[in-house]
């Protein structure tokens, strides 16, 4: 029985461990330049969620995020987007998220559509983005 909590003990130890040094290892400052409408706030909302620290200088960030709509929609057509991360030093483009497609729907609650596309964003593709920075 105690051979079995000593083991128990290691092996929480070690997970709690690989844990921790994901969460430390992508510790890196981001920027999230404005949009006029503000529909960077949904991968605001994950970064947080994901414990990134972001800063309100670009200057004083690692990474900067764009959010970056190429076709804005309509009635009927859907609207495109997708983030782009540049390293804030030098401005190059490191990553591109896949793009993402959302339309005005009453199901929606008439939601912006540009709101909507960077909701998608956050949930399905910027961690995956978060740990290729890492690597």
């Amino acid at each position: 029985m105690v051979k079995n909590s000593n083991t128990m003990k290691k092996i929480f130890s070690i997970i709690l461990l690989t844990l921790l040094a994901d969460i430390v290892c992508l510790s890196q400052t981001f920027y999230i330049e404005k949009t006029t409408e503000g529909y960077e706030q949904p991968i605001i909302d994950k970064l947080l969620e994901l414990n990134q620290k972001i800063t309100a200088k670009q200057e004083t960030s690692d990474y900067t995020i764009q959010c970056i709509i190429s076709n804005k929609g309509g009635w009927g057509v859907p609207a495109e987007g997708r983030i782009i991360i540049l390293e804030s030093k030098t401005g190059n483009v490191l990553l591109k998220s896949n793009s993402a497609k959302a339309m005005v729907n009453m199901f929606r609650g008439f939601q912006n559509p540009r709101f909507l596309i960077m909701k998608k964003i956050a949930k399905d593709y910027l961690h995956e983005l978060l740990l290729q920075l890492k690597r």
